[in-house]
């Protein structure tokens, strides 16, 4: 789209994610609205949002990408990705059970690694649970 002439107005067709695109995103916006900062995973996020609008057949212009794009600098805080890694696992662990040692969760860890589910506490919470239903 940048050799068509990016514009607020310009309806999305062929994005590319390049310097030139992100600083008119970010110029824009900042036009709009001056007290915006940019956070840690923005574009990641904006670019799902703009992916998923493309292929639901809704044709974003660059305007709503700079809106969604404030939008999301502005949330205090995001949802997390659900990601299946050791640390988020470990952090969600200790989280749920302030009596429990960093060594119970590694081996928690450990355990749900040789599980065919899902790698995060919650799954790991329902395989326990099945697994004790099973052992009565």
């Amino acid at each position: 789209d940048v050799e068509r002439g990016l514009n607020l107005k310009l309806r999305i067709e062929n994005y590319t994610s390049n310097r030139e695109t992100k600083d008119f995103i970010v110029e824009q916006a900042h036009l709009m609205a001056p007290e915006v900062r940019e956070k840690s995973g923005v574009w990641y996020r904006l670019n799902r949002w703009r992916e998923g609008r493309t292929t639901s057949g809704t044709h974003p212009t660059y305007g709503d990408l700079v809106r969604r794009y404030i939008a999301l600098n502005k949330m205090e805080r995001f949802e997390k990705i659900p990601h299946g890694r050791y640390i988020n696992f470990v952090a969600e662990f200790l989280a749920a059970d302030k009596r429990v040692t960093r060594a119970e969760a590694i081996a928690a860890w450990t355990e749900l690694k040789e599980l065919d589910v899902p790698k995060d506490y919650a799954s790991w919470v329902k395989a326990r649970a099945k697994r004790k239903g099973k052992s009565r």
